[in-house]
């Protein structure tokens, strides 16, 4: 006898008559549409629990997913259920007509960790959290309080584990109340052979026998495939005046937009444009030439064996890395320090992108002049800039104009680190010119950490543009070598 079995994930309706004619609407509309992840993992997990898939038909696109078990359903279905739990999908059970919905879990912050003091684990959360460390010293000032509300098993787990590790708080998770709770895992099945022979299946994704075999997993949460990690940051490496534009519409524009539809609107603006990009590059890129047409200057990796270029690379990692000690936390250095709005603060970063084009313009023309005289004089300028914020954050028009300055003198030091390595190696200059776009997103990474070290060990948000400026400083002190080097060996 067959048992068929409905799943969704997506959420359905609160009585149970409505949910039947709801999954058929949600099964007509998901039509050859790839499946959700969430049921792909559930495919995934099921699959690694009975290899000798013990099914006639499994089917998925969209939100919907539908199995029909031809044997072994007393042993299969448990764990289905403890799945579908675990990824907070709905099952519907077509023999008896029950609606198994997923338990809901609470994400209940406990308060700083063992080991961690009060104003590290604010600092850490806000910067997790997005939100001023003020507002994160009052919640952890309360007490035990509850962060999330109504997420799945799965989903509140990795909440947990993100305030451990990226926050250093402890927190614990927990049943809605007056929901249903989760039931245990089931105990493993018995390893069988897969069979040979897959059973037909629709298209779209197929819970259909796989021919080799495959060894069942000791539990049903060991068999759950790991869950992925988004981080992503966005690094702004330049070329001579390719990326201030960025800076200028892209970091306000996509700051507001995370405060008007929240930081996931940001994301999806960003993958829009990706999109517009990718469909640009098709359409306007010319053919690739021909290795031959090209010859084989420009990919000369001897180039590395010069101190000059190594000292080049260093001097961009460094002289522009330290910008983003103090850029990557600017938002509450600005709300929590200078005492600025969030709608400021946007302006601000404008203001900042308008200067960083500015600046651009003028190390150019700088770069052209005298290239090292002008380089190190615009890391003497950086350096002082950044301190000199650092001092006047507690007014607020002064800070603004710190900023903008600060946007100038960050953005004048790009023409000339990148002409300067092109001048070391002007026999590879594709290579170089790759590997110092390269130095400068080594340097952002590297000075964003440097900012979020410092924070997580007790600094204050005050002395992260010191910390730029003491960077600076070493890039002036590489300038230096540079130039002692090069009339050295005239």
């Amino acid at each position: 006898m067959s048992y068929q079995i409905q799943l969704s994930s997506a959420a359905t309706p609160e009585a149970d008559l409505d949910v039947f004619p709801f999954m058929n609407k949600l099964r007509q509309d998901a039509g050859a549409q790839p499946p959700s992840l969430m049921l792909k993992r559930f495919h995934d997990a099921l699959l690694a629990l009975f290899p000798d898939a013990p099914w006639a038909d499994g089917h998925y696109a969209g939100d919907a997913g539908r199995l029909t078990l031809v044997r072994r359903h007393k042993l299969v279905v448990p764990h289905v259920l403890y799945l579908a739990g675990e990824l907070g999908l709905t099952v519907v059970d077509n023999q008896t007509g029950e609606v198994h919905r997923p338990p809901s879990y609470q994400v209940v912050l406990e308060g700083p960790a063992d080991g961690v003091g009060l104003g590290d684990a604010a600092a850490r959360l806000a910067a997790l959290m997005g939100k001023p460390v003020s507002e994160m010293l009052a919640v952890l000032a309360r007490g035990r309080h509850t962060v999330k509300k109504g997420v799945p098993r799965y989903q509140a787990r990795q909440y947990v584990e993100a305030l451990r590790e990226r926050a250093g708080c402890h927190a614990t998770l927990a049943p809605e109340p007056g929901r249903v709770v989760h039931p245990e895992p089931p105990p493993p099945p018995p390893a069988r052979p897969a069979v040979a022979e897959p059973a037909p299946a629709k298209p779209g994704l197929s819970l259909a026998p796989v021919a080799e075999p495959v060894a069942a997993s000791g539990s049903a949460v060991q068999s759950m495939p790991p869950l992925s990690r988004a981080e992503q940051e966005s690094d702004a490496g330049a070329d001579s005046g390719a990326d201030h534009q960025l800076y200028v519409l892209g970091v306000p524009l996509g700051n507001l937009i995370g405060q008007q539809w929240g930081w996931r609107a940001s994301f999806a603006a960003v993958a829009g444009l990706g999109v517009v990009a990718a469909v640009a590059l098709v359409v306007l890129l010319p053919k690739a030439r021909s290795a031959s047409e090209e010859g084989s200057q420009g990919n000369d990796w001897s180039v590395l064996r010069r101190p000059q270029v190594l000292i080049a690379l260093a001097l961009t990692a460094v002289g522009f890395g330290g910008v983003f000690t103090a850029f990557t936390f600017i938002a509450p250095m600005l709300e929590d320090v200078t005492g600025l709005s969030p709608n400021a603060v946007t302006g601000v970063l404008f203001l900042f992108g308008l200067g960083l084009t500015i600046g651009n313009t003028v190390g150019g023309k700088l770069a052209d002049w005298k290239l090292m005289p002008s380089l190190m004089g615009v890391l003497v300028a950086l350096a002082v800039v950044q301190a000199l914020l650092a001092m006047v954050l507690d007014w607020q028009w002064l800070t603004i104009v710190s900023v903008f300055l600060w946007g100038v003198a960050a953005f004048a030091t790009v023409p000339g680190l990148q002409m300067r390595m092109m001048q070391q190696a002007p026999d590879a200059p594709a290579l170089v010119s790759t590997l110092n776009i390269a130095a400068f997103n080594l340097g952002n990474a590297g000075g964003a950490w440097l900012g979020g070290w410092m924070l997580t060990h007790g600094a204050s948000l005050r002395a992260l543009p010191v910390a730029g400026a003491a960077l600076a400083v070493v890039g002036l002190g590489l300038a230096a070598l540079s130039v002692a080097m090069e009339k050295r060996s005239r």
